[in-house]
């Protein structure tokens, strides 16, 4: 059939069975009707870019991927924190460092007022 992704449901309805697969960018509804072995099978393959988009969020995506994503944003942050403290600790860039690091701020709060609205 060419299905391909892993078992994201299955389940039973009156006469049928149901069973969804899913992966990133991908997804697949089938239908069957054990009695008779008639199904109805509705496959959505979005393209590229909902591939990307969600292997970027870990949507659908095999545990190796979701561990990818969580050593990359700690490794990120690392690098986040060490650059700031670079900044506050060195005596010439201190100024500028916490002019920016005020501006993010503001700029999240803001941000964040606006997406709870």
């Amino acid at each position: 059939m060419g299905l391909r992704g892993r078992v994201a449901d299955h389940g039973e309805a009156g006469e049928e069975v149901w069973i969804s697969f899913r992966a990133p960018g991908y997804a697949a509804d089938a239908q069957v009707n054990p009695n008779t072995g008639a199904y109805r099978m509705a496959v959505t393959d979005h393209g590229l870019v909902a591939v990307l988009n969600d292997l970027h969020k870990g949507r659908d995506a095999p545990g190796g991927w979701k561990l990818f994503l969580d050593l990359s944003a700690l490794f990120l942050a690392l690098v986040s924190l060490t650059g700031l403290l670079l900044g506050v600790l060195l005596p010439k860039s201190r100024r500028a460092a916490l002019f920016v690091l005020g501006l993010g701020g503001l700029l999240f709060c803001a941000l964040s007022v606006y997406a709870v609205r």
